[in-house]
């Protein structure tokens, strides 16, 4: 497995109860990892306690990558003299401040060779999204295009698998969420921007409803999508060097499937977070008009946050019931 979380359910299918657990950053080496990288002590604390505040974030730094990549993009903002406390660091904004620093800094392709590498990128993640596949051939990388060798180690590891008498060559994304990534920037991409894929769903609405009901694996790239519909904090990068945009009628569909989840008047709670994710208040305003009733089941303090950024863009919300866990919220602890 690549993830903690799907830990316990794979233990109920082994017939043999025997595994082994590779751990990544404990939380002591989180705190470690951020002062050797800042080396500034006010810096490191800064950043690490607005980590710390997002469970999502916070959770993937357990892989020394992610928490690299993290640090970076805290750091790169800092020296462009942002104020972090008062951005609010999603998962999409901070992997999207990393992809456009990578394409400034370490592609010598033209625009046209970047877009190219983007797209397949796009396809190939999506692809492999929809298939539970985080391993592909040669031949899958071939078909989207992204045989170039330049194209290949920014987002994708190769590793060399020794079959029988032959040797076979496999490529991953460097980390499932990078590939979560690139599949939710497939489906928001104009249609002219998208590669062709062969048996690929490209109905967002199959998207959507499977995350919710049938397949919680799709629920990150779910929130990737949503994220990406702030073209003001999130797109405006790639918008200016390559010109991609979110057609309004993205917005729309996303702003109408809300709506109508709006179940007389109560939502469910996840797409509370998917709504967080995009940090575009008109957006949220907007596909909570009609919320009335907010039921929330609070499980951590990031929870909370995301009911707080949702609730006071509820406009005509009438009753708000909060559940809280004892344990993350004993008694007396207000």
């Amino acid at each position: 497995t690549t993830r903690p979380t799907a830990l316990e359910p794979l233990s109920r299918c082994l017939e043999c109860s025997r595994h082994a657990e590779i751990l990544g950053f404990s939380v002591e080496d989180r705190v470690d990892f951020f002062h050797r990288f800042f080396q500034d002590e006010k810096q490191a604390k800064l950043a690490f306690g607005l980590v710390k505040q997002n469970d999502t974030l916070f959770t993937l730094c357990v892989i020394p990558l992610v928490c690299w990549i993290v640090c970076t993009v805290m750091k790169q903002e800092m020296e462009r003299g942002k104020d972090l406390q008062k951005t609010p660091y999603t998962l999409t904004a901070v992997y999207m401040l990393y992809l456009s620093s990578l394409l400034k800094f370490h592609h010598k392709e033209s625009k046209q060779d970047v877009r190219i590498n983007v797209k397949g990128l796009c396809s190939l993640a999506a692809e492999g999204i929809w298939k539970q596949k985080i391993l592909f051939m040669e031949e899958d990388v071939k078909k989207h295009n992204l045989d170039q060798e330049d194209s290949l180690p920014l987002f994708l590891n190769q590793s060399i698998f020794k079959r029988d008498v032959d040797c076979i060559q496999t490529y991953s994304f460097i980390h499932l969420s990078f590939q979560e990534f690139f599949a939710a920037l497939f489906y928001i991409l104009e249609e002219g921007e998208r590669q062709p894929s062969e048996n690929l769903s490209k109905n967002s609405q199959t998207l959507l409803e499977q995350a919710l009901h049938e397949r919680h694996d799709l629920t990150m790239t779910v929130r990737f999508l949503f994220g990406f519909l702030n073209e003001e904090k999130r797109m405006s990068r790639l918008k200016e060097k390559f010109g991609w945009k979110i057609p309004p009628k993205n917005k729309e569909f996303l702003i109408a499937w809300v709506k109508n989840y709006n179940n007389e008047g109560i939502l469910e709670e996840e797409i509370f977070s998917y709504l967080y994710e995009t940090q575009d208040d008109n957006f949220v305003k907007n596909a909570l008009y009609n919320v009335t009733t907010v039921h929330y089941d609070s499980k951590s303090f990031m929870e909370l946050m995301i009911l707080a950024y949702c609730v006071q863009h509820c406009q005509n919300l009438e009753d708000l019931y909060v559940e809280r866990n004892k344990e993350v919220f004993p008694p007396g602890n207000e």
